[in-house]
């Protein structure tokens, strides 16, 4: 989730570069929906895994959003 698509100006700017898209800004904030999802999910998924590797992403994931 990274901004609004401007169609426009992607048409103007991005001719050549159609793989790239011209967006108008980039949010990186806690009160997005999916980032409050994920964030839900690194709490519950260790209660219901085994996977020793997982398990540890989980928990360094949790450290790094208390920051």
């Amino acid at each position: 989730m990274k901004g609004r698509l401007l169609l426009q100006k992607h048409i103007i700017k991005n001719v050549v570069h159609k793989e790239l898209f011209y967006i108008s800004k980039t949010t990186y904030d806690r009160d997005h929906v999916l980032h409050q999802i994920l964030g839900k999910v690194i709490k519950i998924l260790p209660l219901i895994c085994n996977n020793q590797y997982l398990l540890s992403q989980c928990y360094q994931l949790q450290l790094q959003s208390l920051t």
